[in-house]
């Protein structure tokens, strides 16, 4: 396990939170002196802690829907494993891919802007490898919230809990290709300087910084963090699914959710579960002991659950490749 002081827990909780931070305000929101800020970033990338910075883009307002695919995969071995995951970085419109242990072997999104998209990337992916595929289900994903990495802070109150929510209600906003252009250029790199993006979109620096604010405003780009291995510091990623006796609960059990310093997402779907979310907990045993907690005061209600954990992720966008600009 990497050192996981103070120091760092601070860093990465902040990067969390707003990766495109620079060195000065992080030194100021984390009492730390730039010097150790600007070393210990640099050891956290080149050990593979942090793996890239990424911009959350609002796909709702850009007239995207997110459908996501759990895959049950069967006969195979890594060799194969490594095929699927080849194919599937060749299709524009998949945005998440990622490994994982128990109900599920593969996570895939699509984010497309019509269902015959979907039905097409489903059919050809079974077609292809149908006989590796057990079982696919897929529902749509309707809003989910982020919440903080609180448990690096182990304080409830210090800050908002949700940092932002996405939601299928938010309504499309229209924008011009050049912006697309700049979605694309920064949704994998959020620390990208604007001298940089000026130049690949052959306009100014201040144009530049005037539709940033415009798309942050308008609430496109809705926030910046961080890509972080949190496996390295013995900390596991696990996605909770609940089947729910009664649904009247919902209210109570987001509440009781949204108190706990390990969950990080909370989904609402259709054609999934009842009630979703997402932990990170240091092992197996935390897992469970955070279920036992949660049955002991919701048990009677809750009929059954899945859950999966996650291996590897291999790749994680908020907007699609687009070609046609």
């Amino acid at each position: 396990m990497k050192n996981f002081d103070e120091i760092n827990k601070k860093i990465i909780f902040e990067l969390s939170r707003n990766s495109r931070q620079n060195i000065s305000e992080l030194s100021k929101n984390t009492k730390i002196r730039r010097e150790t800020i600007n070393y210990r970033i640099k050891q956290l990338e080149s050990s593979g802690i942090i793996n890239n910075y990424y911009t959350i883009i609002d796909h709702n307002k850009l007239g995207y829907i997110m459908i996501r695919l759990y895959i049950k995969l069967q006969n195979i071995n890594s060799e194969i494993e490594e095929k699927i995951i080849k194919y599937l970085f060749t299709l524009k419109d998949i945005t998440v891919i990622c490994t994982s242990e128990g109900d599920w072997d593969l996570i895939v999104c699509i984010l497309t802007k019509t269902y015959d998209l979907f039905y097409i990337t489903k059919r050809e992916l079974k077609e292809k490898f149908g006989s590796y595929i057990n079982k696919i289900n897929a529902s749509l994903l309707y809003k989910y919230s982020r919440l903080d990495r609180k448990y690096l802070i182990n304080n409830l109150n210090l800050y908002k809990n949700e940092l932002y929510t996405i939601s299928n209600n938010n309504k499309k906003v229209e924008i011009k290709k050049m912006d697309i252009k700049l979605l694309n250029i920064i949704s994998e790199n959020a620390k990208i300087n604007i001298v940089d993006i000026a130049k690949q979109l052959k306009i100014t620096p201040k144009a530049v910084k005037y539709k940033i604010k415009r798309l942050e405003k308008d609430k496109i780009i809705v926030g910046y963090s961080a890509n972080i291995d949190m496996s390295k510091f013995g900390y596991e990623y696990y996605k909770i699914d609940l089947i729910l006796g009664n649904t009247i609960i919902i209210e109570d059990l987001s509440k009781f959710i949204k108190s706990n310093l390990y969950v990080i997402y909370i989904d609402w779907s259709i054609g999934g579960s009842d009630f979703e979310f997402e932990i990170e907990v240091q092992g197996i045993d935390s897992f469970y002991n955070f279920m036992k907690n949660l049955k002991d005061r919701f048990g009677n209600e809750i009929i059954t659950y899945k859950f999966y954990k996650r291996k590897k992720l291999y790749k994680y966008k908020f907007i699609p490749i687009i070609d046609e600009l």
